[in-house]
This record gives structure tokens, sequence and C-alpha cells, in this order.
């Protein structure tokens, strides 16, 4: 599983590093990404809005880890 730690990206950064690692990995068959997001609930709208939803990739934030999104094609 391919994953990326959004720790110390400004938000413009991040939504940028999210988007190119996603369109990347998206090439492959059966992508699945875990973002890093922290418990920053801004973050995690910017991701979901900026990135996930724009490109229409399937997404969920688990129970056992509000911290971070799990990304799939």
């Amino acid at each position: 599983m391919n994953k990326i730690d959004l720790h110390g990206y400004t938000y413009p950064e991040a939504v940028r590093a999210v988007e190119d690692a996603l369109l990347d990995a998206s090439m492959e068959f059966a992508m699945t990404y875990e973002v890093i997001t922290g418990k920053s609930s801004k973050m995690q709208k910017l991701i979901i809005d900026e990135v996930l939803e724009k490109h229409g990739f399937k997404w969920e934030i688990p129970m056992y880890n509000t911290g971070m999104i799990i990304v799939t094609n």
C-alpha cells in the first residue's frame, strides 16, 4: 500500500503533493493509498474537496484511525 504523510506540509503543498501522488498511482489496476493527515479536519476537508472529489477517487476515513484517509480508484 502506498502512503503519504502530510505532517509538516502547508495546505497548498499538501494539496499539490497528494494530487501528484494519487494521479501517478491511479494508473495502477487496484490502487490503495493512505493519506496521513493527522487530526486536522481542515486538512482532511481540503484534500477531500480539492483532490479526491475533483478527480472522482473513492475514499474513506477509517474509524480505527481518523487521522488518515484511505483512497482507492
